[in-house]
């Protein structure tokens, strides 16, 4: 998959990345400047969105030359754009929001990913902020999902399973938390933990498709 190098380094977000270089390639012109004017201002020497694109080298070793693209300055409800061409292109304005400009936006931001008909069993713990714990379990079998040892809706419990079996977060709010910090969000403990398991192996032991921990809601 896709990685990032800088600012930080790490996994990126294949879904955003891939949504980006899908974006550029439909990215069609609504008219042209062709002869554009030297000292007219166009935004670009301070560009809204600067994006290269540097393909792999071929079978001689040799890379391809960089495609850039450059988003300058909006006038009259269009955004000139340069690309390969010496001419200036315009698009409509609103086509910049197509693309993130929040490196946050790129970084991998998955709690969980599996397949939600995986799920056979999962676990719920509540903690109050005066710490008392309530704790039901939820099971999947022939006649669908029941609780333990609160009675619970079947239809409800599939849905919370399908929402978790993708679940990506906003933003990053700390790369690295102490105890000190995951007790002032509380997350230590958590006010909710979930854990979603699915079917037994052959050690008879459940696998762990994915935990998510929640802490408060402010």
């Amino acid at each position: 998959g896709w990685k990032m190098l800088e600012p930080s380094e790490g996994a990126a977000d294949d879904t955003t990345v891939d949504q980006l270089l899908s974006n550029l390639s439909y990215l069609r012109a609504d008219s042209f400047e062709d002869a554009p004017d030297a000292g007219k201002k166009t935004g670009l020497d301070q560009p809204s969105l600067d994006v290269t694109l540097t393909g792999r080298p071929g079978s001689d070793g040799a890379a391809p030359a960089p495609i850039r693209v450059t988003f300058g300055a909006e006038q009259d409800g269009k955004r000139l754009v340069r690309g390969a061409q010496p001419s200036l292109y315009r698009v409509a304005a609103q086509r910049l929001e197509d693309f993130p400009r929040k490196v946050s936006a790129y970084r991998f931001r998955d709690l969980t990913r599996y397949v939600a008909t995986d799920a056979k069993r999962a676990e719920l713990r509540f903690t109050s902020r005066g710490g008392t714990a309530f704790d039901e379990t939820f099971e999947h079998g022939e006649t669908g999902w029941t609780g333990s040892p609160e009675p619970v809706d079947p239809g409800k419990v599939a849905r919370l399973v399908a929402e978790l079996a993708r679940l990506r977060g906003e933003d990053i709010v700390l790369e690295k938390a102490d105890e000190a910090d995951l007790a002032k969000l509380g997350l230590s403990p958590p006010r909710v933990r979930i854990r979603v398991l699915g079917p037994q192996g052959a050690n008879g032991a459940a696998s762990e498709l994915g935990v998510v921990e929640i802490g408060d809601n402010d």
